[in-house]
């Protein structure tokens, strides 16, 4: 159960922390070259950011939920 822990967090956070670098970099951009159509980008990579967070948030609750079920169950 712990590997799954594991592999959600060694999965999950590295490709969220990528979404929000390459949102600061297009942001970055944008503020050096005015250049409107990178908002279009921007607000793609952040609806993207956000339902990838929805994901990783959903299955460490699932995660939670049967960790917390388990001990329960080994208490009694």
């Amino acid at each position: 159960m712990y590997a799954l822990v594991d592999t959600v967090i060694d999965f999950g956070f590295p490709m969220l922390e990528t979404y929000s670098e390459q949102i600061q970099a297009l942001e970055d951009e944008l503020m050096e070259t005015k250049n409107e159509r990178l908002l279009g980008s921007i607000h793609e990579l952040r609806r993207e950011l956000l339902l990838q967070r929805e994901f990783v948030a959903a299955r460490m609750s699932l995660v939670a939920l049967h960790l917390a079920s388990t001990s329960l169950v080994s208490v009694y």
